[in-house]
């Protein structure tokens, strides 16, 4: 059975760089703006397609929806959407994930953000189910501006609970060159799961690796080459995986792009 899991796709999207749809910069009409991904997977009988996610934006070139469908041979059926919401100044204001199921959009999870500064301060995700934990994920940063941590607390019968962190490295350059996310476990963070980002010389993203904590030390988990073109826009990725003999490929995901006039 082939998955390909959600996390792993947003992960991809905002590895090199705070993320851009909670920043709500708007692009200028000589920015490419991302029009589909077409996700393939590896099978006995060589890559088949198993995903496309196809993008929107409104008049100021802001994200307002994603659109995700899944395919298996011929057939090509609805999986999620997200729809993004922005305020007067083009903060993203809110973001509503749905899931098609028995032909019609139910209602997954649902992102509040807060700003100061025109700086992301917070986020609170809400899930269905009128018992459902809501969780707060707080955003810090340094003297430099830059995205320093993430702290995720998850409410609880009226008790806030660390529920996830994320901590970002920078180089000289100011471009993210880790990413650690740990775990909370017997009152305390520990090793769980991190990523380095690396570029090349024109400071353009071309290789994620990310590493699990494994017998008290890092292990490679995966590998993802990103193809980009003179500008630095991303043509494509290419995601590997060690296996019997070395690094194996099994998920590529190729980008289409247009330029909204």
């Amino acid at each position: 059975m082939r998955i390909i899991t959600l996390l792993g796709s947003i992960l991809l999207l905002f590895c090199s760089c705070q993320k851009q749809s909670e920043q709500a910069a708007s692009a200028t009409p000589s920015q490419p703006l991302i029009a589909s991904q077409n996700w393939e997977s590896m099978s006995e009988d060589g890559w088949e397609q198993s995903r496309k996610i196809e993008f929107s934006y409104d008049r100021n070139n802001l994200l307002t929806h994603e659109t995700a469908y899944a395919i298996q041979g011929d057939n090509m059926t609805l999986a999620f959407r997200t729809v993004k919401s922005y305020d007067e100044e083009g903060n993203l204001e809110r973001s509503i994930r749905e899931r098609w199921i028995n032909d019609e959009w139910i209602f997954g999870m649902r992102s509040a953000y807060i700003y100061n500064k025109g700086k992301t301060i917070q986020r609170i995700d809400s899930v269905a189910g009128s018992n459902a934990p809501i969780t707060f994920i707080s955003y810090r940063y340094n003297k430099k501006g830059l995205l320093e941590a993430e702290l995720g607390l998850r409410s609880v019968e009226g008790n806030m609970v660390n529920q996830s962190k994320i901590i970002y490295t920078y180089n000289e350059r100011d471009l993210p060159v880790e990413k650690e996310f740990p775990r909370w476990s017997e009152n305390s963070w520990i090793n769980s799961r991190k990523m380095t980002l690396l570029y090349n010389d024109d400071g353009h993203h071309i290789q994620t690796i990310r590493y699990n904590w494994v017998d008290d030390r890092w292990v490679e988990n995966i590998n993802y080459l990103m193809q980009v073109d003179d500008s630095g826009t991303r043509v494509s990725e290419l995601w590997q995986r060690p296996g019997e003999n070395g690094l194996e490929d099994f998920t590529r995901v190729t980008y289409s792009y247009h330029v909204q006039r």
